[in-house]
């Protein structure tokens, strides 16, 4: 997840941030139409700073405005940092150790 974040710092951008239900739904539907997204994918979630407290990088926006997380997520409590969507689970939300290897999508 950090080298995700820093790929992103680095081409002028951030790990994508989820504002609005529409803007996940939009995602979303783009990642089940691709096929080059066999992976889960990285996004700005993370609990980094505070366990529990699920805030979007680089971000003022609220996180609990938008509420998409897959069934009992997040569920990997101090272990599991960092928030990606979750193939498997039809891209929901999904909490993950953040040294796991993802692809990531960057957002200017």
């Amino acid at each position: 997840w950090q080298e995700a974040k820093q790929a992103c710092l680095e081409k002028g951008g951030r790990l994508v941030v989820m504002e609005t239900d529409e803007e996940f739904d939009f995602i979303a539907e783009i990642l089940r139409g691709n096929e080059a997204y066999r992976r889960d994918v990285w996004t700005g979630a993370n609990d980094i700073a505070e366990e529990g407290n699920w805030i979007w990088d680089g971000s003022d926006h609220q996180f609990e405005d938008l509420n998409r997380w897959g069934l009992v997520e997040p569920n990997g409590g101090t272990v599991e940092n960092c928030g990606q969507l979750q193939r498997a689970n039809n891209f929901a939300l999904n909490d993950r150790r953040c040294n796991s290897v993802d692809v990531y999508i960057c957002e200017y």
